[in-house]
C-alpha cells in the first residue's frame, strides 16, 4: 500500500491548510491561555511525540491518559473521519497500522497512555476480531466504534447478531467500548464540512460556539447523517439502546460503555426517557435503562462543563470521567488546573476523586497502585484544585469560547430519541 501514501501526503497538506485556519487562537487569546508559553513553544507536538506528551502531562498534572485518534495536526492513515474517502482494504491496512503505532507509543509510555483499538467498516468482520485479539494481547484497554460509515459496506446495528464475536473477543480483554464524538457519517462528509467551514472563517479569536453556528447554518446542504454527528448527535444515545436491546451487558458482564467528547449533559433525561419506555413493556430488556447504565456505563466528559459537575449526581458521580482532549484547541490544555478550579470549586474531595480518576480506573481496568503512584509524583494536591482561588473572569471567558463551558444541558428532542427506541424493537430492523 506504500503508494497509496503519495495522495495520503497531498490530502494531509489540505487538510493542514485547513486546521491552520479553523482551530487557531489569536495572538490576543494566547496572552491569556498560554501564559506558560506550552502552546508557543511546540507543545501540540505531543499528538505525536510523546516525550512532549508526558512532558505536558506532568505539567497539567495527567497520571495516565486515553489514546485516542483524531487531532488537528496530522491526519489518518486512510480509516479516519478527517480523511477523504478510501475503500474498506486500504482503510484496514491503515488501521493496522496506526494500532502497530499505538502499540509502541503505549509501551514506551510505561502505562501512561490508555491504548484504544480503532476499527473500519469491513465485509469481513473476522478481520476486526483479529485486530482486536492482536491489540488486546498488547495490553489495550479499549476498543473504538468505527468514526466513520461507508455505503459500500453497509452495517447492522449494534443489537443484530452479526456483532456477537465482536463482543466476545472484547469480553475475552474486558475492553471498554469506545465512542469518540459519535458514529456513522460517511467517511470524507467531515472532510468537506472543514473544508467549507475554513473558506468561511475570516480571522480572529478562535471561538468553538461561533464553528458550531456555521455548522447549524449549513445544515441544508449537508448529509441527514453528518447534520445528525454536529448537531443533534445522537449516535452515542443510539448505541446505548442498541447495546441493551441486543442483551450485550447481560451476556458480558465485564464490558464497559464509554461515549467520550459526546458530553454528559444528555444523560439524566434521555436514561428518564429510556426507563419509561422500558416500563411501558414490549422490550427483551431485563433491567430498566439507568440500571445498566449505572453498572456499565461511564460518560467521558472531554473538556467538561460547569453544568455537569454540577448535575453529577444526577448524571452519576460514579460514572462521570474527565478528559483533557489535548491538544485540541476546544480542550482544557495548557489550562487544565485553572479548568478544573473553575468547574470543581467546592465539590466535596471523594466525590471530585472519583470523577478526576477512580471512575476511568474502574472504566477501563488500570492498575490504580501504579496510577496512585504517578499522582503522588506529579498531580495537585486536592486543596489546590477544589479550595483554590476563583479563576480569573477573563480565562473563563476564553474557556466559554473554546469549549462551551457555561453552557446548560441542550433540550431533549423526545421525537428524535423515541424513533431510536421504536427503531430497534422493530422486528425488521436487524434484517
Amino acid at each position: 500500500y506504500h503508494d497509496d501514501l503519495e495522495g495520503l501526503i497531498e490530502e494531509e497538506k489540505e487538510y493542514l491548510g485547513i486546521t491552520s485556519k479553523i482551530g487557531v487562537y489569536s495572538t490576543s487569546q494566547l496572552e491569556v491561555v498560554d501564559t506558560e508559553g506550552a502552546i508557543a513553544s511546540g507543545g501540540v507536538e505531543g499528538a505525536w511525540d510523546l516525550d512532549r506528551r508526558i512532558t505536558e502531562m506532568d505539567r497539567e498534572g495527567i497520571a495516565a491518559e486515553v489514546f485516542l485518534q483524531g487531532h488537528q495536526s496530522a491526519s489518518t492513515p486512510f480509516f479516519g473521519a478527517n480523511n477523504q474517502y478510501y475503500p474498506a482494504e486500504l482503510r484496514m491496512a491503515g488501521v493496522r497500522a496506526y494500532n502497530r503505532w499505538q502499540a509502541d507509543m503505549v509501551d514506551e509510555a510505561g502505562g501512561r497512555l490508555i491504548g484504544v483499538i480503532e476499527q473500519t467498516p469491513v465485509a469481513d468482520l473476522e478481520e476486526v476480531v483479529k485486530e482486536v485479539h492482536w491489540a488486546g494481547d498488547r495490553r489495550f484497554r479499549g476498543l473504538a466504534f468505527s468514526s466513520v460509515s461507508d455505503p459500500a459496506v453497509p452495517q447492522p446495528p449494534l443489537h443484530d447478531p452479526y456483532w456477537e464475536p465482536l463482543w466476545r473477543a472484547a469480553a475475552d480483554y474486558s475492553l471498554a467500548l469506545v465512542i469518540h464524538v459519535g458514529i456513522g457519517p460517511p467517511q470524507g462528509s467531515t472532510f468537506e464540512l472543514f473544508r467549507q467551514r475554513a473558506q468561511s472563517i475570516k480571522g480572529g479569536d478562535y471561538d468553538r460556539n461561533s464553528a458550531e453556528r456555521s455548522v447549524n447554518l449549513m445544515e441544508a446542504d449537508q448529509d441527514p447523517r453528518l447534520r445528525e454527528l454536529f448537531t443533534l448527535n445522537y449516535s452515542p444515545r443510539q448505541a446505548l439502546w442498541q447495546l441493551m436491546v441486543g442483551g450485550v451487558f447481560d451476556r458480558y458482564p465485564t464490558l464497559h460503555f464509554i461515549p467520550t467528547e459526546a458530553r454528559a449533559d444528555w444523560v439524566p433525561e434521555t436514561l428518564a426517557r429510556m426507563d419509561g419506555r422500558f416500563e411501558a413493556g414490549g422490550t427483551p430488556l431485563k433491567r430498566k435503562p439507568s440500571e445498566y447504565w449505572a453498572d456499565h456505563c461511564f460518560a467521558g466528559a472531554s473538556f467538561i462543563h460547569r453544568h455537569e459537575v454540577a448535575d453529577r449526581h444526577a448524571i452519576g458521580v460514579r460514572t462521570l470521567t474527565f478528559g483533557r482532549d489535548y491538544p485540541h484547541p476546544e480542550g482544557t490544555w495548557p489550562n487544565t488546573k485553572d479548568w478544573l478550579r473553575a468547574a470543581f470549586g467546592g465539590v466535596p474531595e471523594d466525590e471530585a476523586r472519583l470523577i478526576l480518576g477512580e471512575n476511568a480506573v474502574r472504566c477501563y481496568g488500570l492498575d490504580l497502585r501504579f496510577v496512585e503512584s504517578v499522582a503522588e509524583k506529579i498531580g495537585p494536591e486536592a486543596a489546590e484544585i477544589l479550595a483554590a482561588p476563583e479563576v480569573p473572569s477573563v480565562l473563563v471567558t476564553e474557556f466559554e469560547k473554546r469549549g462551551g463551558f457555561l453552557k446548560n444541558a441542550p433540550a431533549l428532542v423526545p421525537d428524535r430519541l423515541d424513533a431510536i427506541l421504536e427503531e430497534a424493537l422493530t422486528p425488521s430492523a436487524g434484517a
